[in-house]
């Protein structure tokens, strides 16, 4: 019984992993970041509708999202967009190092963050001192124009400490960026978040 359960626990998990992949579709035509299944967030949580509940999708947010709001506050709303990959298409992989290149004047009334997470957990990098930088990040270097670089590295690049979230030495990870209160040039899609870089 122990074996048949910890094989269940298994395949599931997989197939969690599978919907997320599965379920990301490209928000920019040809870009990584995309955003993902919306029917959470249009039955506010509870994935379910009149006639139907999306049970496989629950899962998927059970495990993905952990703890979801019981109920989505329509007054200040939150756009999620999320790679697993960087530009040329290769998985976000541990022991590397890479850049995203934040232009200036994210279309976010409140603000905007960017949040690493562990593939294979779902959760935060395991013993990871940055996990998240978000733009009430005053230490964080900007750019003459506005913009910001953030490095994902196990290790901070030299003189990048202040713009480093930190990824495992191994493994898969990937991001979600939030925008708290999105404003038009998100949705007309007049501004556009660059994809991840490998740099080395």
């Amino acid at each position: 019984m122990t074996a048949m359960l910890g094989r269940s626990a298994s395949e599931a998990k997989a197939y969690f992993q599978h919907l997320q992949e599965e379920s990301l579709r490209p928000y920019w035509e040809g870009a990584a970041w995309a955003l993902p299944d919306v029917s959470g967030m249009k039955t506010e949580f509870t994935y379910q509708t009149a006639d139907m509940l999306y049970y496989d999708l629950r899962g998927m947010g059970g495990f993905m999202f952990w703890a979801p709001p019981k109920k989505a506050d329509a007054s200040a709303p939150t756009i999620y967009i999320s790679t697993l990959k960087d530009g040329e298409g290769r998985p976000l992989g541990g022991g590397k190092t890479y850049r995203l290149h934040v232009p200036a004047n994210v279309p976010a009334r409140q603000y905007w963050s960017a949040t690493v997470y562990d593939w294979d957990t779902a959760g935060f990098i395991r013993e990871a001192p940055v996990v998240s930088l978000d733009s009430y990040n005053e230490k964080a270097s900007r750019n003459g124009d506005g913009s910001l670089d953030i490095y994902f590295a196990p290790q901070a690049p030299p003189d990048r400490a202040n713009n480093w979230i930190t990824t495992g030495k191994a493994g898969r990870w990937f991001v979600i960026f939030r925008l708290y209160g999105p404003q038009e040039p998100f949705f007309d899609k007049t501004w556009k978040l660059p994809d991840i870089e490998q740099i080395h």
